[in-house]
């Protein structure tokens, strides 16, 4: 039995023993959309990077950054190699997180 995402963002079908229905959208976590080069997927994880870095974030809560920044650098490593890309793309695999 198929089930479909409830998210709005999410086309893609999991199963019941496949993906959770909580997974992350990493393409919203960098702010850029899907189908996006990885050129720009690079200049946008550098760009927040750099904004949310603990060591030199100001405004903001030195945990609160540390948790925003590990988020980023998460989504970058899976989207900047191409066949994490690939495979998180079409939904297979572990868990994305």
């Amino acid at each position: 039995r198929r089930r479909r995402c409830r998210q709005r963002h999410c086309s893609l079908d999991w199963t019941a023993r496949g993906m959770s229905f909580g997974h992350k959208d990493h393409y919203a976590e960098l702010g850029v959309p899907r189908g996006s080069s990885s050129k720009d997927i690079k200049k946008s994880y550098l760009r927040l990077a750099k904004q949310f870095h603990p060591d030199v974030v100001e405004g903001m809560s030195k945990e609160a950054a540390e948790a925003r920044f590990k988020k980023v650098t998460a989504a970058y490593q899976v989207l900047s190699d191409p066949l994490t890309r690939r495979d998180y793309d079409l939904g297979r695999g572990e868990q994305w997180g």
